[in-house]
């Protein structure tokens, strides 16, 4: 009898919790948003739920949101809570929701799984809310603008409560600048008809994509989640239910909107095409100055190269330019001023350069002339600079132009001679020793040899420390990285491996450098010849990067780098 007790005790404990799961609806089109609730009923200690599960069909908005219900039945309690998550479909076709469970009370109870059937929005029917790519073209060249606007078009009945803020796709293939980005949602003020409906449309970003070279030039799609407000129906009006205050009381629906797939066919470039033609695309003007054209060796002067136009300003370089060998160059500073008022990339690019003149005479800054593609004619045109003749005066104070001294500087080294000191000295005789001057030194010699090594045996002090070992390491580290070419760009394995190699070898603080910095640290360290290597590979890594240029160059950056790092290697050692 005892024994029958027991089990209908264990067994109404057990059938005292139960586990459901239901949605609000299980036919939606893609887009719409459904809730999945749980309930439990009975149990104190809750579980977490897994929903990893789901996430293979279903995307998780929010929750979960809670609700506990308490009842009193015959003087016995009886609870139940209800936990809610908003998910919207990412895929097509029947979805099936699996079986979820959770542990209650130390017991695991398992759900019934659902399905959920997932039908593609037909074109006849109408949208009430949708969002849109607007490119102004499906096909350019290399380094021509595309603009993509992103819209959203609303029925003029439609209220948006809310829109969450989306984050902008990584545009692979394309280096990209921002045109416009809105602070609030404002529709235009004129609608559009779209099927002889009226829209109002808002723009929620623009950008200006720059196709570069890479395998693919694909505009991914982006999903933006919506709040609309959801009218009540209509109610009898009587003295508790007041029109009036339905709307404070009106519930909303969220809703995801996606944009499609979007691929930017490539144009080729017309032949022949120039040799000296670095990349610039568009429409542009150029022109050159300097600050003065009359100076004294061993002045600096200012030349400054100044680009102006619409098109992928900033996306190229200017062909090098072949000054005379006694004209010291600087690497140029570079500056960019952007026209915020044009929905394509203006303004203008400025490159100054510091010139200082080594030898007196007359001196010619030659003229500097390049090769642009205007999309406008679809044809190869060319812009330059006007030639500079400069007038070099010899300094008065300049003695020989080899020894690059002025007479201040000579003035200055009878400070650096030590002139014959007339103080008396006591002097030993010949053959007589000073005992205590010998006792000294050797007292601070065994003190030096020994103080090493118990300081070593105190401290744990090691002659090779770890950065010895970075510095001794730098070269095999990162030749291993340019043989790992497979895993990336060569163009920026190469440049990141030079990088990697500087900061091991030379204990730098990082290894975020660029060209310019490279050129600061290896002055006077490396070899002229090896410094001209270095700057130009850099050069060509660059171009690489960021335009078609030298992408034919790929195949031969890593071994040059594998040259350029075993010759630095040499010489710095």
């Amino acid at each position: 009898m005892i024994r029958l007790i027991l089990i209908i005790f264990f067994n109404s404990l057990g059938f005292s919790q139960t586990l459901s799961v239901s949605v609000n609806k299980n036919k939606i089109n893609m887009g719409d948003v459904i809730t999945l609730n749980i309930e439990i009923k009975g149990g104190n200690d809750i579980g977490e739920i897994d929903l990893s599960g789901i996430e293979k069909n279903f995307e998780i908005l929010n929750g979960p949101s809670e609700q506990n219900n308490y009842q009193w039945i015959n003087g016995k309690e009886k609870k139940s809570k209800t936990l809610s998550w908003n998910i919207a479909p990412i895929r097509l076709g029947r979805l099936k929701i699996p079986a979820l469970s959770v542990i209650v009370d130390n017991r695991k109870l398992k759900g019934n799984s659902i399905l959920i059937q997932v039908a593609k929005t037909s074109q006849n029917q109408t949208k009430d809310v949708f969002i849109f790519v607007d490119l102004d073209k499906e096909s350019a060249f290399l380094g021509e603008q595309v603009t993509l606007t992103y819209k959203l078009y609303k029925r003029q009945d439609i209220n948006i409560v809310s829109i969450d803020h989306f984050v902008m796709p990584d545009f692979k293939g394309f280096w990209y600048e921002e045109l416009y980005t809105p602070q609030r949602l404002q529709y235009n003020s004129q609608p559009v008809l779209i099927n002889g409906l009226k829209y109002q449309v808002a723009n929620l970003g623009q950008r200006a994509l720059f196709p570069i070279v890479s395998e693919s030039h694909e505009i991914p799609p982006i999903k933006v989640k919506i709040k609309i407000e959801v009218k009540n129906k209509k109610r009898k009006r009587d003295v508790f239910f007041d029109p009036f205050f339905d709307s404070f009381f009106s519930e909303t629906k969220t809703k995801i909107l996606t944009t499609e797939n979007e691929i930017i066919k490539i144009k080729t470039f017309p032949i022949p095409r120039p040799e000296d033609f670095t990349g610039a695309v568009g429409d542009f003007n150029i022109n050159a100055n300097i600050d003065r054209d009359k100076l004294i060796v061993n002045e600096g002067i200012t030349f400054k190269i100044e680009m102006s136009g619409t098109g992928n300003i900033g996306l190229f370089s200017l062909p090098k330019i072949i000054f005379p060998d006694f004209i010291e160059v600087f690497k140029p500073t570079e500056s960019f001023k952007k026209d915020k008022f044009r929905n394509q990339l203006t303004g203008t690019k400025i490159w100054e350069y510091i010139l200082i003149p080594r030898k007196s005479g007359e001196i010619t800054i030659p003229q500097m002339k390049m090769s642009i593609f205007d999309p406008k004619i679809n044809n190869w045109k060319s812009i330059s600079t006007k030639p500079f003749n400069l007038q070099v005066l010899r300094d008065s104070t300049t003695t020989l132009y080899n020894s690059g001294l002025t007479k201040k500087e000579v003035e200055l080294i009878d400070k650096d001679i030590r002139y014959i000191n007339t103080d008396e000295y006591k002097l030993n005789k010949k053959g007589e020793m000073n005992y205590s001057f010998i006792a000294v030194i050797y007292v601070f010699s065994g003190l030096f040899i020994i103080f090493p090594v118990v300081f070593s045996y105190l401290i744990g002090y090691r002659l090779s420390s770890e950065n010895d070992r970075r510095i001794s390491g730098a070269f095999r580290k990162n030749i291993k990285i340019l043989r790992n070419k497979e895993n990336g760009n060569e163009f920026e394995i190469a440049s990141y491996a030079l990088y990697s190699y500087l900061k091991d070898r030379l204990s730098l603080a990082t290894n975020n450098l660029d060209p310019n910095q490279v050129r600061i640290i290896l002055q006077n360290k490396v070899s002229r010849s090896l410094f001209d290597k270095i700057n130009d590979l850099l050069v060509i890594c660059d171009e690489g990067r960021f335009s078609p240029v030298a992408y034919e160059k790929r195949n031969i950056v890593i071994d040059e780098m594998f040259k350029i790092l075993k010759q630095i290697e040499k010489e710095l050692k």
